[in-house]
């Protein structure tokens, strides 16, 4: 998976790894699994190539990320 360096937020660059797409089974088929969470039933899934962080968001980039793009949440109105 190559690491992407794209801008940067302040001193800290931001990041993005590579994902391959295909074709994987996801899910589980445990009696003790939560269908409604999507955990279930096993089920084929074909994912299209992506870039992801390695990271977690911090609340300070979301921060930077709505400030610059004047971005809504599904609470506020979106």
């Amino acid at each position: 998976m190559p690491l992407n360096k794209s801008r940067r937020n302040g001193d800290i660059p931001l990041m993005s790894l590579d994902i391959t797409g295909g074709t994987f089974l996801m899910g589980t088929n445990s009696a003790e699994s939560f269908p409604q969470d999507g955990e279930g039933p096993v089920r084929r899934i074909t994912l299209d190539a992506f870039a992801i962080a390695p990271y977690a968001v911090t609340n300070a980039d979301f921060t930077v990320f709505v400030e610059e793009t004047g971005y809504k949440t599904e609470n506020e109105g979106a």
